[in-house]
């Protein structure tokens, strides 16, 4: 052999980068021990569980889910959601309640009797519009309601048009027949209870019945076609739902009312609340208490029907 062939040449060692060599070896993920193992898989196993049976459990309450548990709960989320959106309100309406209290006191010394026919009438349109003449609590809700309800409808029908606005109020009376045949035979007992209980309440708020006072009872059916409008998830639906669940909480039985029984209950006082401006017209000759009394009327007629229609059927 030739000397090319016998030298042997020594390679120098391969480069190897500092940051491999400064990693440290990759450490055996522990294995959980066989209890903490087992403890882990049945809680996994165990969630879907226990969600259907809370599911279940407010279904049989007659609760939906985001429903608060009870009224306390309700309430405190009122109170917390009041004292988060008021400085918004304030800055928003800030200017409006001076402008209103001013209006109130100027309109209330006015004695509409000595002025000329047109302008009288003009006062008083202007009365009926903010109702002036109502008590402190019929102002409230009537504000309250005007701020809330009424002001952001007039916004959305300036920006996107009342036909697109009124659209959405279509499937009222269809939903009120869905509605009244899942409840059944009392669904009549339920809207007659319910009227009474809104035209009740609308002398109440009006103290006399007056057609000058009567704007608040109008305010407060259109904030409750509003609700009809929204479905189950509008503040009168939930309310119902879970001051009803603590009432029957109380006599230690599950909820029966559910959604159906509401639409048909809010629609009777939407049919009351309306009422109540031809009750006002009749106002004169039938005296200032005629809501009150018709009222009662209607909600005693209202129960009577209940207790029958539900006699009946159990007979049956």
């Amino acid at each position: 052999m030739s000397k090319e062939a016998e030298i042997t040449m020594t390679l120098p060692p391969p480069l190897i980068p500092l940051k491999i060599l400064s990693q440290p070896e990759p450490q055996p993920v522990p294995k959980p021990s066989g209890a903490d193992f087992s403890r882990s898989q049945t809680a996994a196993a165990a969630e879907p569980g226990l969600r259907k049976k809370k599911e279940r459990r407010m279904e049989l309450q007659g609760l939906e889910g985001g429903d608060p548990r009870s009224t306390y709960h309700l309430l405190r989320r009122g109170f917390r959601n009041v004292l988060k959106n008021l400085p918004l309100l304030l800055r928003k309406y800030g200017y409006f309640v001076p402008v209103v209290l001013m209006g109130w006191t100027i309109l209330g010394t006015l004695n509409t009797y000595r002025m000329p026919a047109f302008i009288g009438n003009i006062v008083m349109l202007l009365v009926f519009l903010t109702a002036t003449y109502n008590s402190f609590i019929g102002k409230a809700v009537f504000g309250t309601l005007v701020i809330r309800v009424i002001i952001p409808m007039v916004r959305r029908i300036r920006r996107e048009g009342f036909g697109k606005v009124s659209g959405e109020f279509k499937t009222l009376i269809p939903n009120l027949r869905t509605n009244w045949s899942a409840v059944g035979a009392r669904s009549l007992g339920l809207l007659v209870l319910f009227a009474g209980s809104a035209s009740f309440i609308s002398n109440f708020l009006t103290r006399n019945n007056a057609i000058d006072k009567i704007a608040v009872s109008l305010v407060i059916a259109i904030s409750l076609i509003k609700a009809l409008s929204d479905g189950p998830r509008s503040i009168p639906f939930m309310t119902s739902r879970v001051v009803m669940k603590d009432i029957f909480v109380l006599f230690g039985k599950p909820s029966p009312v559910r959604n159906h029984h509401i639409y048909v209950a809010i629609s009777g006082l939407v049919l009351g609340f309306l009422c109540s401006l031809p009750l006002s017209v009749l106002r004169k000759s039938m005296g200032e208490n005629i809501g009150y009394i018709l009222g009662i009327l209607a909600m005693v007629a209202g129960i009577v029907l209940l207790f029958t229609l539900k006699a009946k059927k159990r007979d049956a």
